[in-house]
């Protein structure tokens, strides 16, 4: 367990901005679990717990961004079939 600690204060914010970022992109992958072991060495004190939150917070603004501006492109050319797979 410490190696895993150690791990995640080194490169933690790294893995926090990664998992919110591609779970807001779309694919299934669940960054709750990262987030909780996040709050956890927060509350230990081996983390700050406004970097996590800044950064979850800033990652999943960039994602929504992101996907937003890639639908309104496709509507923007006209192809609604390409828009419809971006729902």
């Amino acid at each position: 367990m410490e190696l895993l600690s150690a791990l995640f204060e080194k490169y933690g914010l790294l893995l926090v901005f990664g998992a919110v970022f591609v779970e807001q992109m779309g694919p299934p992958l669940p960054s709750g679990p990262l987030l909780i072991v996040a709050g956890a060495l927060a509350n230990e004190g081996r983390v700050s717990t406004a970097a996590i939150a800044g950064i979850t917070w800033g990652s999943s603004m960039l994602g929504k961004v992101i996907l937003v501006r890639r639908r309104w492109t496709l509507r923007q050319a006209g192809d609604e079939r390409l828009c419809a797979a971006w729902r």
